[in-house]
């Protein structure tokens, strides 16, 4: 079995299926498990390096415009590697390469494509069945949900009186988090005026969004790590609500099994109790105001 996967959430997912050894190829972006990325990268980003939040934002709204691709597909590499299976993504055009990009490539013919979809939880337990069921792990899939959903489920602890939460998912301009983010905080224990669970991501005016007097403010940029995070927080005004950083590819950006992780942290903020949550991960920020 030869295994390349196209987005960070296939190869973490084939990874936590124990197949790793079999994974022969990924993207540009793929870090997790640290392990794996001595793998021949099969994937480039169009965008400039070392550019603002609000530039990357225009370039990707440019590139969308005029139907160019935001990631490169070394088709040479990928036709040298003969793989079995390859793993793509049909959510999000700007995240990674899509099935239909890869469904364009004609030396693939023979070649099994899995294609996630993950919109909330439930969607990603869907995808590791899905993968398990290409890659012949069906039984270590089953293994797996059974933990993930029990984590979940002991974890799990919706409030519609709890505090309000602005999760924002890029923050210049103002992106409000979505697909599986407002499923997050509300089974935190938060309360997501802002978002619609499984629903994409929705732009807005950050005066907009804190005239809605937000409890918390949480800064998780897709693509951001903690550091990055806590860079892109400084320069937003949010008053005096308390203000968080996380490190969001390794908690959210991403459908993997690391998303009750991130409700593990996301329920830590929500109760103010973040002694015990892992420093790499989430640091409080002083307020604004």
């Amino acid at each position: 079995m030869r295994i390349v996967t196209l987005l960070p959430s296939a190869t973490e997912i084939v990874a936590s299926l124990g197949a790793e050894q079999a994974i022969v190829g990924i993207s540009h972006e793929c870090d997790q498990p640290p392990s794996i990325t001595d793998r021949p990268r099969v994937t480039s980003s169009t965008l400039p390096e070392d550019i603002g939040t609000r530039a990357i934002d225009a370039r990707v709204v440019q590139a969308m415009v005029r139907g160019d691709p935001l990631y490169v597909v070394d088709a040479t590499r990928l036709e040298a590697l003969q793989p079995d299976v390859v793993i793509t993504q049909a959510v999000c055009q700007v995240c990674a390469v899509t099935q239909t990009q890869i469904g364009m490539l004609e030396l693939l013919t023979g070649t099994q494509i899995v294609t996630l979809q993950a919109l909330d939880f439930a969607g990603m337990l869907s995808d590791v069945r899905l993968v398990a069921d290409a890659i012949g792990r069906t039984d270590e899939a089953e293994t797996l949900v059974n933990e993930l959903q029990g984590r979940w489920d002991a974890l799990s602890e919706p409030n519609p009186t709890g505090p309000t939460v602005l999760f924002a998912e890029w923050p210049d301009p103002l992106w409000l988090g979505g697909h599986w983010v407002p499923e997050l905080i509300s089974a935190a224990g938060g309360v997501d005026p802002f978002g619609t669970p499984g629903a994409s991501s929705e732009r807005s005016a950050w005066s907009d969004a804190m005239a809605q007097d937000p409890d918390i403010v949480v800064f998780g940029a897709c693509g951001y790590d903690l550091v990055q995070n806590i860079e892109s927080a400084r320069p937003i005004e949010t008053g005096s609500a308390r203000r968080y950083a996380i490190d969001a590819n390794r908690l959210v950006s991403r459908a993997t099994p690391a998303l009750v992780d991130a409700l593990e942290v996301l329920k830590a903020i929500v109760h103010d109790e973040l002694d015990g949550t892992d420093p790499s991960w989430v640091r409080a920020l002083a307020p604004t105001g």
